[in-house]
């Protein structure tokens, strides 16, 4: 008789830039390194979108397009490999069912996929498609005063860290979402705040279950004063009135680097925000995420081996 799974599928919600893709490396190792039975999986979504792009390419004239505009008309593209790499790892998760009760798939990626609950039971021997989906997501200062609207629609993040994918945009040169040059950048990291418009953190773990987690993608020691905040405060309506344009002008980009880059002590404090999570923490993290899967299986089968 087959051994049913249980498929814990882990969606990344942050901005671009924030180090997702290299905690969920980390996070790889420990699952990887434990002897709990687990089948993990990751799935990063920028290698989906380079070969989206390069897709786009081969059927498309681009020599008038710039990369944004490249990227936005391989959008679809985008979606339906999404889908069908999703699709295909958890039936790689499935398929070891016999030998690791636990499946675990790590995405990054923001949003869930309206058809996941399909995605999941198809193909997959689940004990329940629906009893967990997690979001992990970055901590913030989580002042109030820096909670992000635009045009009076709320979002989940707060614009400390907003600043910091924005300041990163200079730094990470390499990073997919940013070797275009400074208005692909920040032209991206916008349309991937936008896509948050009116879902606020209460909202966010409604809509999840309570199965939001926060972690601390990196070190905000530095920066949680009440004078790094009045310093974010005085710039956050300048980057807000952009954010709240009709349409992102030509200059967008040039306008963002002067606003986040004008203050020194910012720039200083949160560049200091590349030390990242320290080992300890992870370890904590990956502690928290293993227990919750655990629990949640021997709940599900009622507190025992099936």
């Amino acid at each position: 008789m087959d051994q049913k799974q249980q498929i814990t599928v882990i969606f990344i919600a942050a901005l671009p830039a924030l180090g997702k893709t290299s905690l969920i490396e980390k996070l790889q190792e420990h699952f990887q390194a434990c002897n709990g039975g687990f089948a993990f999986e990751i799935i990063i979504s920028d290698s989906v979108r380079v070969a989206s792009k390069l897709k786009f390419r081969e059927t498309h004239d681009t020599s008038q397009m710039d990369e944004y505009q490249i990227e936005t008309g391989a959008k679809p593209l985008y979606d339906d490999l999404m889908e069908k790499e999703i699709q295909s790892t958890l039936k790689s998760i499935s398929d070891r069912s016999q030998t690791c009760k636990y499946g675990v798939l790590m995405v990054d990626k923001n949003h869930v996929p309206d058809d996941l609950r399909t995605m999941i039971i198809s193909g997959a021997q689940v004990l329940d498609p629906d009893a967990m989906v997690m979001v992990l997501t970055p901590r913030s200062l989580n002042d109030p005063r820096l909670l992000i609207s635009i045009n009076s629609e709320p979002t989940p993040f707060y614009f400390d860290l907003l600043f910091t994918s924005f300041l990163r945009n200079f730094r990470r040169k390499d990073h997919p979402t940013m070797n275009h040059g400074v208005q692909h950048g920040y032209k991206s990291i916008t349309n991937c705040l936008k896509r948050f418009v009116k879902m606020d953190p209460k909202m966010m773990e409604s809509a999840y279950q309570g199965r939001v987690v926060y972690h601390s993608f990196f070190q905000m020691k530095t920066a949680d004063t009440e004078v790094i905040k009045n310093k974010l405060l005085k710039i956050y309506p300048k980057i807000l009135e952009l954010l709240e344009a009709e349409e992102i002008g030509d200059d967008f980009g040039e306008r963002c680097s002067e606003i986040v880059q004008a203050d020194e002590e910012l720039v200083r404090v949160f560049t200091d925000f590349d030390a990242g999570s320290n080992d300890e923490e992870i370890w904590s993290l990956f502690n928290y995420l293993r227990g919750r899967i655990e629990e949640c299986y021997h709940h599900l089968v009622g507190g025992g081996e099936e």
